[in-house]
């Protein structure tokens, strides 16, 4: 109802502007300079109380979400947006955390970016991944091989035996060109974080709500950013990722 009094208000003013001016220019009564000065002011009024009602309508969801540092939602996103947003994001990284249970789609598909990125910017990468043969891992790979995500044939620690190896291979091929550390945990997993500081020093990052048996590209993610606020999601996920770095010391 206050949306619409001053949406009526300002039309009023608009209206008001408008006569003026029409009257300004078929009689002589106030000068013409004075008409078109009023409906320039009644359109800058507008304006404001456009954009300042729209900022004081906001639900109380955007408004924390805004203080959080969320800026975007995905569910069962389209692969080709969310590359192309992490691509822009390795491509000038300085740091990235990346906190998996195995993260195989990752890097198949972004291990040649991450490349270029150390080569370009000497980028200091830290991954935590799942420990094979633990109850945790073992549990994942069960239930998605239950519900159909991967057959029988397939095995999760197979799987992580390949990430191991394309981080292996990316830590050869960089040489002294940025550094990238491993790690694995048992019990500490808690989502999927992509957390990544460009040289410009812009903290964004991915958090997926991790669902098994769903994948991550098929679980709800959120696209974060830091911001001034103290207690935004960017800020406690990287408090928690370097918590967990620093309590499971085997380096790989």
């Amino acid at each position: 109802m206050k949306h619409k009094l001053i949406q009526i208000g300002s039309g009023c003013l608009f209206v008001l502007g408008a006569i003026g001016t029409v009257k300004s220019i078929l009689g002589n009564e106030t000068p013409i300079y004075m008409g078109i000065c009023i409906s320039v002011l009644s359109i800058s009024i507008i304006i404001f109380i456009t954009v300042l009602v729209k900022e004081l309508c906001k639900p109380r969801l955007i408004l924390q979400c805004n203080s959080l540092g969320i800026t975007e939602i995905y569910y069962q996103r389209e692969p080709s947006k969310n590359g192309q947003l992490l691509e822009e994001w390795i491509a000038d990284a300085q740091r990235i955390d990346l906190f998996f249970t195995i993260g195989v789609a990752f890097f198949n598909t972004y291990q040649w970016i991450i490349l270029d990125a150390m080569n370009k910017n000497r980028t200091a990468i830290r991954v935590i991944l799942g420990k094979k043969h633990t109850p945790f891992l073992n549990a994942v790979g069960e239930m998605e091989i239950e519900d159909g995500c991967i057959d029988n044939t397939q095995n999760i620690n197979t799987e992580l035996d390949l990430v191991e190896e394309l981080i292996r291979t990316l830590r050869t091929r960089a040489g002294n060109n940025g550094r990238i550390e491993l790690r694995h945990f048992e019990t500490e997993f808690r989502t999927s974080m992509i957390l990544i500081e460009s040289a410009k020093k812009e903290c964004r990052g991915l958090i997926t709500i991790t669902t098994p048996p769903l994948k991550a590209a098929e679980s709800v993610a959120f696209v974060v950013k830091d911001t001034k606020h103290e207690k935004t999601i960017y800020k406690q996920c990287k408090k928690h990722f370097n918590c967990v770095w620093k309590r499971i010391d085997n380096d790989t």
